[in-house]
């Protein structure tokens, strides 16, 4: 008929209890048969479908990618979850941290603060030490 898209057919044999050698083939016939096809189908039946299902068919998993998929979701917002409640943790710490830096910064001003003024006082005694010790040798109060 004119206007109608040919049609490739799709034939797949099967036993009642096929090992797992069989059903890798019948997977691959059909990511083979939807290759380079214009179709969701072909996005679906890829190869890397083809081996990851291979594998887990010779692990003795079921390849169940409907499930996978989502159990593989739930574990990724979980740990991003997580991820999240870590970086807003640290970010706390390191808020923490600068405000324990700024704190010891003030410290070490005062520190060095309470120093010039010992410094100043000590500097002051002895002038006054040594203003007194003059005044008592040359007056002659202590002979």
């Amino acid at each position: 008929m004119k206007g109608e898209t040919p049609m490739k057919e799709l034939r797949i044999k099967l036993s009642d209890s096929p090992s797992k050698a069989e059903e890798t083939e019948v997977l691959q016939k059909i990511v083979e048969y939807f290759r380079d096809t214009p179709t969701y189908l072909t996005h679906l039946f890829t190869p890397e479908l083809l081996s990851w299902s291979a594998k887990k068919i010779r692990e003795d998993i079921v390849p169940n990618l409907f499930n996978w998929y989502f159990s593989e979701q739930k574990e990724y917002f979980t740990e991003r979850e997580r991820a999240n409640k870590l970086q807003n943790a640290l970010s706390d710490r390191n808020k923490e941290a600068e405000t324990l830096r700024d704190e010891a910064q003030e410290y070490c001003n005062k520190y060095n603060e309470l120093m010039k003024n010992h410094h100043h006082l000590q500097t002051d005694r002895d002038n006054k030490y040594d203003e007194l010790r003059f005044a008592v040798l040359t007056t002659g109060i202590m002979e």
